[in-house]
């Protein structure tokens, strides 16, 4: 293997500044991903300090759904590019507000009032092109 390899590219570590629960939508500096666990803010962070972990990719039971319609398997699913301390909420394609950009597609059918929706994340390398 190459000297010069990372990592696989599907996580991210930093010191959170605001607050996140386990499974929550994250944006920060131009990623979205997954929180793996809850985090505790680290204002003026130390090597003691846990950095929170941001997952990119992966299947997901995603919280804040915007509410209104049924969305078929398939559609694709937007985000508002936010760093907020909850869960980022998910639009479907016919209700995007302004900014917001495909995160993921749907892998089952959201019936409208559904607590979570299950998406596919499109993943770090496609997520502000995925058409």
């Amino acid at each position: 293997m190459a000297r010069t390899f990372v990592g696989a590219g599907r996580r991210r570590q930093f010191f959170p500044t605001l607050m996140h629960r386990a499974g929550d939508l994250v944006y920060h500096q131009g990623y979205f991903g997954v929180s793996n666990d809850d985090s505790a803010i680290a204002i003026n962070p130390t090597s003691v300090d846990r950095p929170f972990v941001q997952i990119l990719d992966g299947v997901w039971d995603l919280p804040q759904v915007f509410q209104g319609a049924n969305i078929v398997n398939g559609a694709r699913i937007f985000a508002a590019p936010t760093h907020i301390a909850t869960s980022l909420t998910l639009y479907p394609g016919n209700s995007i507000p302004s900014g917001a950009v495909a995160v993921g597609r749907l892998m089952a059918t959201y019936v409208n009032g559904a607590t979570y929706a299950r998406v596919v994340l499109f993943g770090p390398e496609n997520q502000h092109t995925a058409l």
